[in-house]
C-alpha cells in the first residue's frame, strides 16, 4: 500500500524570464505569475490578472440564490448519529439534491448549542447582526412565540428585570403552583382569575424585592394595576377603600 509523502516540498527556483498564460494565451514576464512549488519552472500556469478575474466570477456566482431542490426521499441516514430517520426529522436544505440537511434536527441542535457554548461572544454578535438585518422577521417571530407561550414570555421579562435589579428566579411550574394554591382566585378581591391574571411581586423589585417564588402572588389585572410599585402595607388600605371592603385577616394574608 502506497503512502503519501508528507515531507515538505522544496521551493523550485524560477528558471524562465517569460511564460505564456494558459487562460489568456499571452506571453508575459515571470513577475506576472504567482509562485508554485510543484511546477517545474516554479510558476503558476495562469497569470495574476486571469486568477483575479476568475476569483471575481466565483465570488459573484457564490452570492446567487441556490437552486431549491424538492424533498425526494422519505427516509434519510443522519451523518452524525448514523440513524435512519423520517424526512420530517431533518431540516430543509436548499442546496442539497435531496432537499434535506445532512444531519437530523436533534444532532443539528446539539451541534449549534456546542458552537454557542464554545464561542458565546461570537453567537451574541451573530444574533445582533441578524436582528439589525431582519427586524420585521424578528418582530414576527417574537409575536408568535409570545402568543403561543404567554406565561413563559412573562417569566423571561420578570427574570431580566430582576437580574438588572435584585436577583432570583422562578419557572412556569412555580406560577402554576401559586395559582393552584390560591385556587385560581385573586389574592385580594378573591375574584376568579383562571382566564386572566397578573403575577405580582409582593415586595416590588424597585424596592429591593427578589424574583423568587416566595415573593410572588397572583392578582387580577385591576388589583395589580392599582398596586403598581407599592408595598402591601401601603396599598391594601387604599385598595380596600376602593372596593368598599373591611380588612379580614382570613381574607388576606400578608
Amino acid at each position: 500500500m502506497s503512502r503519501r509523502c508528507t515531507c515538505e516540498r522544496k521551493e523550485r527556483p524560477v528558471t524562465v524570464s517569460q511564460k505564456m498564460c494558459r487562460r489568456c494565451a499571452q506571453t508575459k514576464a515571470s513577475s506576472e505569475f504567482g509562485r508554485r512549488k510543484a511546477s517545474r519552472d516554479g510558476l503558476k500556469s495562469h497569470c495574476r490578472a486571469c486568477e483575479a478575474q476568475a476569483a471575481r466570477v466565483y465570488s459573484r456566482k457564490s452570492k446567487l440564490p441556490k437552486r431549491q431542490y424538492p424533498v425526494v426521499v422519505e427516509t434519510k441516514r443522519c451523518t452524525k448519529c448514523g440513524e435512519t430517520k423520517s424526512a420530517h426529522e431533518f431540516y430543509r436544505a436548499k442546496g442539497n439534491k435531496d432537499g434535506l440537511h445532512g444531519c437530523c434536527k436533534k444532532c443539528f441542535l446539539v451541534a449549534c448549542a456546542g458552537r454557542v457554548k464554545r464561542n458565546p461572544e461570537r453567537a451574541r454578535e451573530w444574533k445582533r447582526r441578524y436582528k439589525r438585518r431582519h427586524p420585521d422577521r424578528v418582530a414576527e417571530q417574537t409575536r408568535r412565540r409570545r402568543a403561543a407561550n404567554p406565561e413563559a414570555s412573562r417569566v423571561i421579562v420578570r427574570r431580566r428585570r430582576a437580574r438588572m435589579n435584585g436577583g432570583g428566579d422562578h419557572t412556569v411550574e412555580d406560577i402554576q403552583r401559586i395559582l393552584l394554591g390560591q385556587e385560581y382566585k385573586c389574592k385580594v378581591c378573591k375574584i376568579d382569575i383562571s382566564e386572566k391574571y397578573h403575577i405580582d411581586h409582593i415586595i416590588p423589585i424597585a424596592k429591593g424585592g427578589s424574583n423568587q417564588c416566595r415573593n410572588l402572588q397572583a392578582l387580577c389585572p385591576p388589583c395589580n394595576h392599582s398596586k403598581s410599585a407599592l408595598l402591601m402595607e401601603e396599598w391594601l388600605p387604599r385598595r380596600f377603600k376602593q372596593l368598599g371592603m373591611i380588612r379580614d385577616d382570613d381574607r388576606v394574608t400578608l
